[in-house]
């Protein structure tokens, strides 16, 4: 890949734009993803090698080690943290910055024209492969990276607002919660393990808890209410093994891009509603959740348009 400059120069070598970021011990950057039906978030992310991620959401702040395959999430309002210890993970799910400096610099790339984003003149580049896209804006005369796009099955994750080797304060990254904190699962599991029917688990226990109403968005503290209300005279599992079974659907939701859902304010028990699909890799057609919280396989044609 080559940048041409502005002024139609010799033009910078695609190698000159990894440099600071291929290189950099610490990442800072925005990440928003939205939706196909218009549902949207954004949160401040701050990566420092090897592997170490924090994600701050207005709920929620997730901090990982993806070396080692331990998490902790923060529930910020009711001040109560989940963790987890995920053995045998080959690829990480979500460590965007991992994942970008080996897109940067693929020879599979197509380039794209110029534009302006937030006033400055870009030139991008795009990646496709296995029904995900990649698009790299990098500044037409510096090369400095000023975006990347991932697109998936609809959903659209923008990273924005780079800052590299910022000076980071290790703590950022602890994973144990502070002292005001008080720990509500400890799971231990296998990457592999995380499926749709932890999924399942979830949304019944969810709305089970929520007057059997689903809830307005999977990632919200309100999860912890829910759970205190729920009647778990239902399962027949006990205690750990329920614990296991949310953190693994929580993972499972982190781990899939392209995933939707669509409860809000659907009744549990609705066998003709869909609340959840998803396409899984390398298949053709989507798995889909029920209001009744079956799964059946359904073609893109005949999904909700929702």
């Amino acid at each position: 890949w080559f940048f041409a400059t502005q002024n139609g120069g010799a033009g910078i070598a695609w190698a000159d734009v990894p440099t600071g970021f291929a290189k950099a011990q610490t990442v800072c950057y925005t990440m928003t993803i939205s939706q196909p039906q218009g549902q949207s978030r954004t949160s401040k992310v701050f990566f420092m090698e090897p592997g170490h991620m924090r994600e701050e959401m207005p709920e929620v702040i997730s901090i990982c080690d993806w070396e080692k395959g331990r998490f902790t999430a923060l529930m910020i309002r009711d001040k109560t943290a989940h963790s987890a210890v995920v053995s045998e993970m080959k690829n990480p799910f979500k460590n965007w910055v991992g994942e970008l400096k080996k897109i940067i610099g693929s020879e599979q790339a197509e380039q794209l024209g110029q534009k302006e984003i937030a006033g400055r003149l870009v030139k991008g580049w795009r990646i496709i492969q296995d029904r995900e896209e990649t698009t790299v804006w990098a500044d037409a005369e510096t090369a400095e990276l000023v975006q990347v796009e991932f697109l998936v099955d609809g959903e659209k994750m923008v990273m924005s607002e780079f800052e590299f080797d910022k000076e980071l304060d290790e703590s950022l990254f602890s994973l144990d919660p502070p002292e005001d904190y008080v720990f509500r699962t400890m799971s231990t599991f296998k990457a592999s393990e995380p499926s749709i029917e932890d999924v399942v688990g979830l949304l019944r226990i969810w709305a089970g808890g929520n007057g059997d109403v689903f809830p307005d968005n999977l990632f919200s503290w309100k999860f912890n209410k829910a759970a205190q209300r729920y009647d778990w005279t239902r399962e027949k599992e006990d205690y750990k093994a329920l614990s296991n079974m949310i953190s693994r659907a929580f993972m499972f939701l982190n781990s899939n891009p392209g995933l939707i859902y669509a409860g809000e304010g659907i009744k549990l028990g609705d066998s003709a509603t869909p609340v959840f699909w998803y396409r899984p890799r390398k298949s053709e057609t989507y798995k889909v959740i029920f209001g009744d919280l079956r799964i059946e396989d359904v073609a893109e044609e005949d999904l909700p348009k929702r």
